[in-house]
């Protein structure tokens, strides 16, 4: 999943370790994932896990699609791309109720460290610019650099621009609802385009290809030196977590897993 691609990548920092990834699921290595408008050609599919909420008493007892990735990266191969943090208060509110180091101040520092943003406004011929021709509304394209990095895996920006979604903006901003200028950034409360887990080439940049793809475990086509070993499984189902108890605690040593290639 994609916590799982975040791990997995941090772990190979270490060039002596050797990491086995177990997936449930197959390759994100195909169009529907890549493509943004495609996503929901995945739904009800192998690679949906096709879950379900319970009856929902307020939409008269109906029973609704929870789509949920199956497949490398998990969810973020098969969601809507929308990057969006949430506001600093409720990263604040975690630390009071008592988990130290998840104040907003520390988050913002592996959100950053995670980004790789780069200004849709740039000329394609720009280093950081866009790769493929696109629709500019730079007014609709604004951000705060402080809040961003630029040297992490996960591409972010800004997605093309359609007519109704500029309509629904200005709509909004005529009826006294305040113009945001970036959803990440100092305040959330307000009326603008949501930024994008999206590549300079328009292709989405879910957790797989941002922490486990060619960029990151490849130089020259081989695997890189200051990385450790890595190999990915895939059809591999979790049937359980093996435990044992060491110096009185319960340590995780393995796990066994059912081949659904078979």
């Amino acid at each position: 999943g994609t916590a799982g691609c975040v791990l997995a990548n941090r772990l190979t920092e270490d060039p002596n370790i050797k990491v086995l990834v177990l997936e449930a699921g197959y390759s994100d290595d195909v169009i529907a994932s890549k493509t943004p408008l495609m996503l929901s050609t995945l739904w009800h599919t192998d690679s949906d896990w096709k879950l379900t909420t319970v009856p929902q008493l307020h939409a008269f007892g109906r029973v609704m699609h929870q789509p949920r990735g199956k497949l490398l990266g998990g969810s973020s191969s098969i969601n809507a791309m929308m990057y969006h943090r949430g506001p600093a208060s409720d990263y604040d509110e975690w630390e009071q109720l008592g988990n130290p180091g998840w104040s907003y101040k520390e988050c913002l520092h592996y959100f950053k460290k995670s980004e790789n943003f780069f200004d849709p406004s740039l000329p394609r011929s720009h280093p950081r610019g866009p790769l493929t021709d696109r629709i500019r509304k730079p007014q609709y394209e604004t951000f705060e650099p402080e809040f961003h990095g630029t040297e992490g895996p996960w591409q972010i920006s800004y997605h093309h621009m359609f007519g109704a979604t500029e309509g629904f903006v200005r709509a909004n901003v005529v009826e006294g609802v305040p113009f945001r200028k970036d959803f990440n950034g100092k305040s959330t409360i307000g009326v603008n385009r949501i930024q994008t887990f999206i590549q300079r080439d328009a292709v989405r940049s879910s957790a797989a290809r941002a922490y486990l793809g060619p960029d990151q475990l490849l130089e020259n086509g081989k695997p890189k030196a200051t990385r450790g070993f890595i190999r990915i499984v895939f059809g591999a189902k979790i049937a359980r977590i093996l435990v044992q108890q060491r110096k009185g605690v319960k340590v995780a040593v393995g796990a066994e897993f059912l081949d659904e290639k078979h």
